[in-house]
């Protein structure tokens, strides 16, 4: 992730074709790869495993989207399709339109919703995928902009710390042809009485601590209750980030788990059943960090987010849920095809530094057992 390129998959069936969206690619149907990125002082990608990337991910303070700096799309004047991936690490965005016009979200990780849903902010976790719809009919430019997330205050260190232009998106071609439908994708409705819960994923932090007393101690989390930028806290902050040095290996590969016991290249997860309906629970612990929880294997339907019904954004298939803040999540998924011991299915946080620092754990899945 840090040392490629990060590109997208497309994939399209009759269903979708025959919809009318925008699908001239480059020319209204435009691909977004967002990146965060930190430079060593001689141009290289710069990374280090220590406490502060271990506990909050790759914190950078360079924006790439499609691998470039500030890129300006010259698109069709009408409906304009954005398919947004976050290939970053570890970061989350909140985003938005310069001009603070609605937009509409058609799709997520797994396909499209039933009818798009509108929205002013959209937020977006390491490893989700959305797709939206963006009026430029009136043929004004317009930025795609990161606004501060809520939470997570490093992710709020300069630039993040104000609303980011990403890119630049100048609708001054020839009249589009793509077309925005009311309705979209048929998707199941989810059962009246659902499964009793047979899994549970709790997300754990075993060395958040030390990193929570450095940014503490750097006045990280006052600056973020303040609402004001300190340069000397980020000068303080940066220091930790750039030049903290790295963890041992066996600490890195242990600092972070699931259900008790991080990562093992040498032990079995557990197992699950073959083509059968099931509710899964995910939850952290007591730290407060972001997690998108990313299963593979099937694609599922998130049936509640700390509690509640999922935001309409989010009710279609997924394969990413995140949660933060002492939060929870239920699951309804079913894995359609088989996975061995050997050859097993992962669920891992889609923070990559989370994930590469124990946050993983294993999974077959197998007939299910008779009567």
């Amino acid at each position: 992730m840090l040392k490629g390129l990060a590109g997208l998959f497309v994939i399209d069936d009759e269903e979708s074709d025959g919809l009318g969206l925008p699908s001239r690619w480059g020319i209204d149907d435009i691909p977004v790869v967002l990146q965060d990125r930190r430079y060593d002082a001689a141009g290289a990608f710069f990374h280090s495993f220590n406490p502060i990337t271990v506990a909050v991910g790759y914190v950078g303070d360079t924006m790439l989207v499609n691998g470039a700096v500030d890129p300006v799309a010259k698109t069709a004047k009408g409906w304009v399709r954005l398919r947004i991936l976050n290939g970053s690490n570890a970061r989350n965005y909140r985003l938005a339109l310069s001009d603070n016009r609605e937009f509409h979200v058609i799709a997520s990780d797994g396909g499209l919703l039933e009818q798009p849903v509108t929205m002013k902010a959209l937020p977006i976790t390491a490893g989700e995928r959305y797709e939206i719809m963006v009026d430029a009919r009136d043929g004004k430019p317009f930025d795609l902009v990161s606004l501060p997330v809520l939470h997570q205050p490093a992710m709020r260190l300069p630039p993040f710390d104000r609303p980011l232009p990403l890119a630049t998106f100048q609708p001054d071609g020839a009249d589009g042809t793509g077309r925005m439908p009311d309705s979209l994708a048929k998707i199941p409705s989810l059962p009246q009485v659902l499964p009793p819960v047979s899994q549970g994923l709790v997300m754990q932090m075993y060395r958040d601590a030390e990193a929570r007393k450095l940014m503490t101690d750097a006045g990280l989390m006052e600056m973020a209750k303040s609402g004001k930028t300190d340069p000397a806290v980020v000068a303080r902050m940066v220091d930790l980030i750039a030049n903290q040095p790295a963890m041992p290996l066996k600490a890195q590969l242990t600092a972070n788990g699931v259900n008790g016991k991080p990562f093992s290249f040498v032990e079995s997860g557990f197992d699950a059943p073959l083509n059968t309906d099931l509710v899964w629970a995910i939850s952290e612990e007591t730290d407060s960090m972001l997690h998108p929880v990313h299963i593979h294997g099937c694609q599922f339907r998130i049936t509640s987010l700390d509690r509640k019904p999922p935001p309409a954004h989010m009710a279609g298939w997924k394969d990413v849920a995140p949660i933060e803040n002492g939060g929870s999540a239920e699951i309804y998924v079913r894995f359609p095809q088989p996975a061995t011991v050997d050859a097993p299915f992962m669920v891992h946080c889609h923070n990559l530094e989370h994930e590469d620092s124990g946050m993983m754990t294993e999974f077959s899945v197998t007939k299910p057992a008779k009567g």
